[in-house]
C-alpha cells in the first residue's frame, strides 16, 4: 500500500476506539412520496428491484429516458406473481455537485422524485458522489476530481429531500442496510491530494459492525442485503471506480467476515455505469445469480450502475456496457438475482 494511503488508513482507524460503543444504524424510510412499506403476504417469498446511476450526462439536462423506462417496467410488474415490493437505489440520482445552489439542488431532487413516485412502490436510496461531492474550479490536479464538500451543505440538501444518508430496514425474512460511501471527513483525517475516491468514516464503520452483529443474532433474519454507491470490487473495465483503499480495506474486512456475519448475502453498488458480477474467473457473467444463505462464503458483490447515466466508455455489451436494473427474488433461504437490460 502506498505510504500516503497507509497514513490515511492509520488516521481513520485511530478514531475507532472513540466509537467502539457505537449505536446501530438509524431506521431507513422510503423516499418522500413513494409510499410506505407494507407487511408482506409471505415474508419468505418476495421480490425487490435494485438500480442506480440515473443522473443526466450534464448539469441542467433533464432526467434520462432510461430512468422513465425502468419506472414503467416496475409499473408493468405490479399485480403479477413477481411484483416487486420495493426498490433500492444506489446513488447518483441527480447531477448535483452544487453546494452553494440550494434551489437548483432541490429542483433536481424534485424532478427525480417526481419520476420514481410513478413506480408505485416504496423506494429506498443511498447517496452517491453526485449528491455529496463538489468539483471546484481551479484544482491543481492533473484532472478535476470530486472532493468532499467541506461546507456540509450537500449533505443537508440530501437529508432535506431524501432522508438519512445511511440506515437499515426490515422486510420479511431479510434486512436491508444502506451505506454512505461519501461520508463526512472528520477532524484529523487528511485526504491525499488528487487521490480522493470515497470515504467511509470510523463512526459509520463502527455502527455498521453493531448493526450487522444485531442482525446476525436475530434468528428471524435469513438474509442481509447491503447497498451503497461506490463499489468495493469494481469491474476490471475501469478499476478506478472502486472505493479508496483507506475506506475499502476496513469495510471489506467487515463484510467478508463470514464467521461473524453468515447471513450477509449480497452487496450491491453502482458508480460504474455498467453491470458487473464480481468473479475473478468469470468477470462478465450475465446471470441469473443464485445463492442459498447462510452460504458459508463471502457475500456476492454486484455493480448495477446502468439506470441512465452515460455508459462507461471502455465497456462493451460483452463486458457489461448496457443500461440495466436488477430484480431480486427471495424464496426462503434462496436468493436469485436477475439482470434486466434496458434498450
Amino acid at each position: 500500500m502506498p505510504l500516503i494511503r497507509h497514513l490515511f488508513l492509520l488516521c481513520s482507524l485511530a478514531l475507532l476506539p472513540a466509537v467502539a460503543g457505537a449505536q446501530t444504524f438509524p431506521a431507513l424510510a422510503p423516499l418522500p412520496g413513494t409510499g410506505t412499506l407494507g407487511t408482506p403476504a409471505n415474508g419468505n417469498n418476495f421480490t425487490f428491484v435494485m438500480a442506480g446511476d440515473n443522473r443526466p450526462a450534464k448539469s441542467g439536462d433533464p432526467q434520462t429516458p432510461t430512468l422513465t423506462a425502468i419506472v414503467k417496467a416496475i409499473q408493468g410488474m405490479k399485480g403479477g406473481a413477481g411484483a416487486p415490493a420495493f426498490a433500492l437505489w444506489a446513488g447518483d440520482t441527480i447531477s448535483g455537485k452544487k453546494p452553494t445552489k440550494e434551489k437548483k439542488m432541490k429542483k433536481e431532487y424534485e424532478e427525480f422524485l417526481g419520476i420514481v413516485v410513478g413506480a408505485g412502490i416504496p423506494v429506498f436510496a443511498a447517496p452517491g458522489n453526485h449528491e455529496l461531492n463538489d468539483k471546484p474550479k481551479g484544482q491543481s490536479c492533473p484532472k478535476a476530481i470530486d472532493v468532499p464538500d467541506p461546507s456540509g451543505n450537500l449533505l443537508k440538501y440530501w437529508e432535506a429531500s431524501m432522508g438519512v444518508p445511511f440506515g437499515v430496514f426490515r422486510y420479511g425474512n431479510a434486512a436491508f442496510v444502506s451505506l454512505n460511501t461519501d461520508d463526512t471527513v472528520g477532524p484529523g483525517v487528511t485526504i491525499p491530494p488528487c487521490k480522493y475516491n470515497g470515504y467511509v468514516g470510523p463512526g459509520q464503520l463502527a455502527a455498521l459492525n453493531a448493526t450487522l452483529a444485531e442482525l446476525a443474532a436475530d434468528t428471524s433474519v435469513a438474509h442481509v442485503f447491503l447497498f451503497m454507491h461506490r463499489p468495493i470490487h469494481a469491474s476490471p473495465v475501469n478499476s478506478d471506480g472502486q472505493l479508496a483503499d483507506a475506506s475499502r480495506d476496513p469495510l471489506e474486512a467487515i463484510l467478508d467476515d463470514t464467521a461473524k456475519y453468515p447471513n450477509l448475502s449480497v452487496v450491491f453498488a453502482s458508480h460504474q455505469h455498467l453491470f458487473y458480477f464480481h468473479d475473478k474467473d468469470k468477470p462478465f457473467q450475465t446471470g441469473p445469480f443464485q445463492r442459498t444463505d447462510p452460504a458459508g462464503v463471502k457475500p456476492a458483490y454486484i455493480v448495477s450502475g446502468g439506470a441512465g447515466a452515460p455508459l462507461t466508455k471502455k465497456a462493451t455489451p460483452q463486458t457489461g456496457g448496457y443500461h440495466n436494473y436488477l430484480t431480486v427474488q427471495v424464496k426462503g433461504a434462496d436468493v436469485t438475482v436477475t439482470v434486466n437490460q434496458v434498450p
